[in-house]
Formats: structure tokens, C-alpha cells, sequence
């Protein structure tokens, strides 16, 4: 038997845990941190460049090397009241994984699993075994709806 899930494997995520006391104590905010962090990985618009009539963005940003790891993102730095602080003095780097898509049907999540059985097994035992083995694999997913 051949079981498809519609889900592929899930992507690391970095996400910064800020302590709101030390930003307030460096004169920043929670929009504030967040900018800065945004801007060093997606950009922030510089200025214009123009060329025979069209023109282009020029974003600013870290270059690839020196945002991949936890190290990389505790170390960007911030401009506070006094002075230019690391995200590690405000805050904590965390990893933790996300799914790559989130797929919804009525506005709820949905994973859809397709089965191919094997030549002479019964469809009932193919469904009744697989059935448990995706709810036990995928046990942690809550509020999602199934559908066989």
C-alpha cells in the first residue's frame, strides 16, 4: 500500500522572543525591533535607480551569508536611545518548524492522504491500518479536518 499526504515535510523557522522590559529600557518598542529584523532580511528601499527612462528599487539589505544561522540573527544590530544594541541583548532566537503551505477548505485546515493498495489486500484492513497510522503520524495537528 502506497500512502500520499498532501502536506510536504516542514521548513525551519527562526523566531525572536523580545522581553519588552530591555526594549523599553533601550528606548524601542516591539514595531520597532521588528522593522529593523525585516529590513536586514527583506530589505528597505534606499533610493531609485533610473535608466533610459525605466527605473528600478534599490533595496538594502545583509547579504545571504550573514543571515542563515541563530548566531546571524542574534547579532543584527539596533539603534536605541544609547547606542547600537544586539537582538541577543533584547531578546532570544528560537527555531521551531512551520508547514511550507497551509491548505483550507471552509476556512478550517485540511490534509488530504490518498492510498493506492496493494494487489489482493482488502480495502477494508488497508483503511482501517493506514487510517491509524496518519491520525497517530499526524496526532499533533488539532482542529484540522480529515477527509478519506
Amino acid at each position: 500500500t502506497q500512502v500520499n499526504i498532501s502536506r510536504s515535510d516542514y521548513l525551519p523557522q527562526y523566531r525572536v522572543e523580545f522581553d519588552r522590559k530591555k526594549l523599553a529600557m533601550h528606548g524601542l518598542n516591539l514595531s520597532t525591533a521588528a522593522t529593523f529584523i525585516r529590513n536586514r532580511y527583506n530589505g528597505a528601499l534606499a533610493t531609485y535607480f533610473r535608466e533610459d527612462g525605466d527605473e528600478y528599487d534599490v533595496k538594502v539589505r545583509y547579504n545571504p551569508e550573514s543571515r542563515q544561522t541563530i548566531e546571524d540573527i542574534e547579532n543584527i544590530k539596533l539603534q536605541g536611545k544609547n547606542g547600537v544594541i544586539s537582538i541577543k541583548e533584547v531578546g532570544k532566537v528560537v527555531m521551531n518548524d512551520m508547514p511550507p503551505t497551509i491548505e483550507r477548505k471552509d476556512r478550517e485546515r485540511i490534509v488530504s492522504v490518498n492510498a493506492v493498495m496493494a494487489a489482493g489486500a482488502a480495502l477494508s484492513d488497508g483503511v482501517v491500518f493506514r487510517a491509524a497510522w496518519i491520525l497517530h503520524w499526524l496526532s499533533w495537528l488539532q482542529h484540522t479536518l480529515w477527509t478519506f
